[in-house]
């Protein structure tokens, strides 16, 4: 069975952690057009099986709602998961436990 992948989709600070958990990160600038590059990205994920959840900072996805609701409700897969930057990462032993998180807190998202 392949291992589940978690991508992140994040600002440069947060990737930083995220990506030191063994996290693939694509990193955002904030200035740059946010919606062409975050949807062009999930689009690219969601054909990735091995892809389960794409995590998205709040401070970028709190400016694209609209075209994130847009994605979610198109396509059942990847799973999009809100994270606050930085916050709680304490929470995370490793990957694997991160993973087992986001699976049991994906039960609805809340954009």
């Amino acid at each position: 069975m392949k291992s589940m992948r978690i991508v992140g989709i994040l600002d440069k600070y947060t990737a930083e952690v995220y990506k030191f958990l063994g996290v693939e990160v694509y990193t955002c600038d904030v200035s740059q057009n946010l919606s062409d590059f975050v949807i062009s990205k999930l689009n690219e994920l969601k054909d990735r099986k091995e892809v389960f959840s794409v995590i998205i900072s709040k401070n970028i996805s709190s400016l694209i709602k609209k075209e994130l609701r847009d994605f979610i409700l198109s396509h059942q897969r990847p799973f999009v998961v809100e994270v606050d930057p930085v916050f709680d990462i304490d929470k995370y032993e490793d990957y694997e436990t991160m993973i087992k998180k986001i699976v049991s807190e994906t039960i609805g998202i809340k954009l």
